[in-house]
């Protein structure tokens, strides 16, 4: 039995296969606290994983994950780190190490599933545009998250309360809770729409690959481009890359 964790800046996302099936996706959040994880992992399984696969952008809550770990079945998770025998090469070996684990496995993921230029769009805490071209990691864009926006946008204000994102069907609206969620939602609706645009128009044609939880917000809007949503990449490449490596160095 497979455990593949993603760990990312606010949440702490995993699943497990076994043979050819898959766990229900469980999920808790991102903190560099032991006892918070060893209280997850035996709340979510009774039974001992064989190997536990993690990509963490998160390296004290990391470091936390492995302790518990160790403290609740003995073993470690093997850290996934970028490298180039699973498909991907890279520019400069400064950005090679530089590439956070989670870009670095939806770029393997993506390349192995679907091959040529692709552009995956990962929509989280921080939102990524990254080209990959014929297996070359040729670079990312990074954007504030929405939900980092909306906790800036309240801190930095006198006036104006949190709120609840949702779908809003004008961008003019007349109350200010209604106000902030049509701004929020529809000016990142054209952010994202304008990178996806934008870098095309500079890279060519690429296949999109949508990710995220607020991809999974705004997939209805994106659709029309977005090739492949793939709500699940970061995990299902964990999954990908345990196949293809017995064992991580």
């Amino acid at each position: 039995m497979l455990l593949v964790i993603n760990m990312g800046n606010t949440r702490t996302h995993a699943v497990y296969y076994q043979g050819g099936h898959k766990s229900p996706h469980f999920a808790t959040s991102t903190l560099p606290q032991v006892d918070h994880y060893v209280n997850w992992l035996k709340a979510v399984s009774v039974l001992a994983p064989e190997r536990i696969l993690l990509a963490s952008v998160v390296p004290s809550a990391a470091t936390a994950l492995a302790t518990a770990t160790k403290e609740v079945w003995e073993m470690e998770p093997e850290l996934v780190r970028p490298r180039e025998d699973l498909g991907i090469r890279f520019t400069t070996v400064d950005y090679k190490h530089d590439l956070g684990a989670d870009l670095f496995v939806n770029a393997v993921i993506s390349h192995h599933d679907y091959g040529g230029n692709i552009l995956n769009v990962d929509l989280g805490t921080a939102s990524t545009f990254c080209v990959i071209k014929d297996g070359l990691y040729l670079g990312t864009s990074i954007v504030p998250g929405m939900e980092l926006s909306i906790k800036a946008m309240i801190q930095g204000t006198a006036l104006l309360q949190d709120f609840a994102l949702q779908k809003m069907d004008k961008v003019i609206q007349d109350n200010t809770t209604a106000c902030l969620q049509s701004g929020i939602y529809f000016s990142y609706f054209e952010m994202v729409r304008g990178m996806i645009r934008r870098i095309q128009e500079e890279e060519g044609p690429l296949k999109v690959v949508l990710t995220g939880g607020i991809g999974n917000f705004l997939h209805d809007e994106l659709a029309p481009y977005v090739d492949y949503f793939r709500p699940e990449l970061t995990l299902e490449g964990l999954q990908l890359i345990a196949r293809l490596l017995p064992r991580l160095e």
